[in-house]
């Protein structure tokens, strides 16, 4: 078994449950059966392969009183005797399809994987009605990373995030840190008063696909006067600015240059990782607070999981 595969591959009970409500619709799973009949699901594969790199086949069971396996099964009935319909799988409980959104979206990606097709023309066109019809529920796959070439893709929550929509993003400073005070308490508008030199403040609306790189730059172009450069010139220039932002964090900065290594492979649609983002205010010093219970004004990555906290002083 490949590399690639061996992430994908998990034990799937036979009643499939899914931890959180069904967002897909019958409706939109309709739509995508019908939308998929001219391509084969398992794309140069056949089904035993495709199924592999998903599930464990020889631990699911058997509908077939004569086996004991799914693997049996399919063998049986896809590839001896071809006498099931070329949708059989959406419906069958073993896999899921028709209950867990998480257990559709990765079929769906996996679909789209350089393992199981090779025209890039073909992925482009399936992935383009996939998020065609998963949008309507709040879905859609994207680009994670890549294969000799060829996109490698998952699928995830359109705009998931924190609750609330984004007024000011806050980050990336590079001298003291900003002081920070509301300017519109009902609306929860802040403002920074001291120190915004020394900070960067994005201040667009937030799309509902999050914010890419692209938006970044867009951003720090317009900021900068350098509408017009070449995107790798902005993208330097941004880089060069939020690397600034790490003082000495050597940690830190290793990510900063591996997702600069993915940028480079994947191109400016990835999510953008913002260094130092201001999350939470708290207007008062840790005086004012219990000792070791004082609320955090936290500067953390986006995109990732590393995350610091600082105590407001």
């Amino acid at each position: 078994m490949t590399d690639d595969r061996l992430h994908l591959r998990q034990p799937t009970p036979w009643r499939h449950t899914n931890a959180m409500a069904s967002r897909i619709t019958d409706v939109t799973r309709r739509r995508l059966i019908e939308g998929l009949a001219a391509a084969a699901w398992y794309g140069a594969l056949n089904e035993i392969e495709f199924l592999d790199r998903l599930y464990n086949l020889d631990t699911l069971p058997s509908t077939d009183s004569r086996y004991t396996t799914a693997r049996q099964d399919i063998i049986q009935h896809c590839i001896a005797n071809y006498d099931w319909p070329d949708d059989w799988i959406v419906d069958d409980e073993r896999f899921g399809l028709a209950s867990s959104d998480n257990a559709l979206l990765q079929f769906l990606a996996e679909m789209l994987h350089p393992a199981v097709r090779t025209s890039l023309a073909e992925v482009e066109q399936l992935h383009t009605f996939l998020n065609q019809t998963l949008i309507h529920d709040g879905y859609e796959i994207v680009q994670v990373d890549a294969i000799s070439g060829a996109p490698v893709f998952a699928g995830r929550r359109i705009g998931a995030g924190v609750p609330g929509s984004m007024k000011n993003l806050i980050f990336a400073a590079d001298g003291p840190k900003p002081e920070i005070v509301f300017s519109d308490a009902l609306n929860n508008d802040v403002r920074v008063v001291k120190n915004e030199e020394f900070c960067l403040v994005y201040d667009r609306p937030l799309a509902a696909h999050g914010l890419t790189w692209a938006d970044l730059t867009s951003w720090w172009a317009d900021r900068e006067g350098l509408t017009g450069a070449p995107a790798r010139e902005v993208s330097r220039s941004l880089y060069r600015r939020l690397d600034r932002s790490l003082g000495d964090n050597d940690a830190e900065r290793r990510i900063l240059r591996a997702y600069a290594d993915r940028y480079v492979r994947l191109g400016d649609g990835i999510p953008a990782l913002i260094p130092q983002v201001y999350l939470h205010y708290d207007p008062y010093t840790r005086a004012h607070h219990v000792p070791g219970a004082a609320p955090c004004r936290a500067s953390a990555w986006t995109s990732c999981c590393s995350c610091r906290s600082e105590s407001a002083s």
